[in-house]
């Protein structure tokens, strides 16, 4: 069975509180003189609940991450040309990012490139 996301259930919980809010005022018990101008509220989050649960199942929100396998000498070799063209100080998330390679080839192209100094240590 899938776990619920918790923007599914924020979402499904807009829309019940809408439909309560609706069956609410239809009864009279929320009585109020702004009948007209807070109409617009939760059909607001009615909709927009409605449109993401209906995007989220449709369309893939989250581009999965592909990574390149390459060898430990070419990540190193790529993080050595990425360290000499940054000028502000960056984390091994940034160069996983950017440069596209698996996080544990990075790691270890990282501490062996720290070990001969051919970049600075991270965080430091």
């Amino acid at each position: 069975m899938k776990k619920a996301d918790i923007w599914d259930i924020v979402a499904y919980t807009a829309i019940v509180l809408a439909f309560i809010w609706f069956i609410l005022k239809a009864i009279g018990i929320i009585k109020t003189s702004l009948w007209l101008e807070l109409l617009p509220l939760p059909l607001g989050f009615a909709l927009m609940a409605a449109l993401y649960v209906k995007a989220d199942k449709t369309y893939d929100l989250v581009e999965p991450a592909e990574y390149r396998k390459i060898t430990l000498k070419q990540a190193m070799k790529e993080i050595e040309k990425y360290a000499a063209h940054k000028r502000e100080s960056f984390w091994m998330e940034d160069i996983i990012k950017d440069l596209r390679i698996e996080p544990k080839t990075v790691l270890d192209a990282v501490q062996k490139l720290e070990k001969e100094k051919k970049i600075k240590p991270f965080g430091k």
